[in-house]
């Protein structure tokens, strides 16, 4: 029954990692090409782009996390849990009041600082993808 819910934290942990290791390397850096004329209508595309692919991805890591410490509660999946949910705590603490700020327009010290916050929570992404693959092939 816990493999349910290591895959289900699997997929979404993994998804995740695929998506801000782009946004880190590619999307937020190419954001800083990005004309002013041009951003507003550019950046809203994105958070809707980006919005309707990551908010499915984040509950099914969320659901699959949580599950996994109400079935197999240990060290493990509690770890698991505070991953997720420290990307998400800085997901909604500093990057979407960011973009918040971003959608007014063009300012390339928000998206530096956008660029430079994002790597804690690509980090936590990748930590409870690894984690949640070791559980999956560890025997027993």
């Amino acid at each position: 029954m816990e493999h349910i819910g290591w895959v289900l934290a699997l997929t979404g942990s993994v998804g995740m990692s695929v998506i801000c290791w782009f946004v880190q390397l590619v999307a937020y850096p190419g954001l800083l090409d990005v004309t002013p004329e041009a951003f507003r209508s550019f950046h809203r595309r994105h958070c809707w782009g980006i919005g309707i692919i990551v908010v499915p991805l984040m509950l099914v890591e969320l659901a699959g996390s949580a599950f996994l410490v109400w079935v197999l509660p240990s060290g493990l999946s509690l770890f698991g849990l505070v991953l997720c949910l420290f990307a998400f705590g800085w997901t909604f603490a500093i990057s979407a009041p960011l973009h918040g700020r971003l959608a007014s327009g063009h300012d390339l010290g928000l998206i530096t600082r956008l660029i430079r916050t994002n790597l804690p929570r690509t980090l936590a992404w990748t930590a409870h993808a690894v984690v949640c693959l070791l559980a999956l092939i560890s025997p027993g």
